[in-house]
């Protein structure tokens, strides 16, 4: 056996919904699959990136652009899975992120496009790459599209955002606008602001006053064209 290939091994079964007409009930059985699936499983399902199962310490992130399924665990690979295709892969993260210093890092597409971010530990600086290859290639090509201090143009206005008194703020939480790529929403101890890479301008958006500080929260990402940069 190659030792730089892996192999899909299938059972030849399949589970199938079967409905007798005379008791009007439906039932699970095992029924062996045809031939034409055979050949197109043995041709359609390719793992040809080994993939590693890592420990999660942080919410995945996840997209799906024309119907290839990409995942983020906080690992050194993302996961791929083509739907059309039938085939597992992992992309390479980009090469020049700081290795050691990272707070989080997000995977999210936006206008189409697939971009991965990573949050500098208590910096609260985030850098976001753009990927330029095609989303079905398997060597990913990311280039570097944006670097924010998104921490000190906060506390330039600690009134605004309610931050009198504080030196640093730490991000927890990151999430792209569906449509405008240079826009990322984030959360940090009760509030959610949005932050222009182009502009270098961050806006409240929501604070959950009353709420624990120490609790996470997971932003869900919502394919609105008018998105606005401010929520109120």
């Amino acid at each position: 056996m190659d030792d730089n290939k892996m192999y899909v091994v299938h059972c030849g079964l399949k589970n199938q919904i079967i409905y007798n007409p005379t008791t009007r009930v439906e039932s699970l059985a095992v029924c062996p699959i045809s031939r034409a699936s055979a050949l197109q499983r043995s041709t359609k399902i390719i793992l040809d990136v080994p993939l590693g199962l890592f420990r999660s310490t942080q919410s995945p992130s996840a997209s799906v652009i024309d119907r290839v399924f990409c995942w983020h665990d906080d690992s050194l690979q993302i996961t791929v899975y083509d739907s059309i295709y039938k085939s597992f892969w992992a992309l390479k993260l980009p090469e020049d992120r700081e290795r050691g210093k990272s707070g989080g890092c997000y995977l999210g597409s936006s206008a189409g496009g697939l971009y991965f971010a990573l949050n500098i530990r208590f910096e609260a600086t985030i850098i976001v790459w753009y990927l330029v290859s095609n989303i079905r290639s398997r060597d990913a090509v990311w280039v570097k599209k944006y670097v924010g201090n998104v921490g000190s143009t906060v506390l330039q206005c600690r009134k605004d955002f309610g931050l009198e008194g504080y030196h640093r703020i730490v991000l927890k939480t990151m999430m792209i606008h569906p449509t405008v790529p240079h826009i990322f929403y984030l959360g940090f101890l009760r509030k959610v602001i949005s932050y222009d890479f182009e502009m270098d301008v961050a806006q409240l958006v929501y604070n959950f006053s009353g709420r624990s500080p120490t609790e996470s929260y997971k932003f869900l990402p919502y394919e609105w064209y008018q998105w606005p940069r401010h929520l109120l």
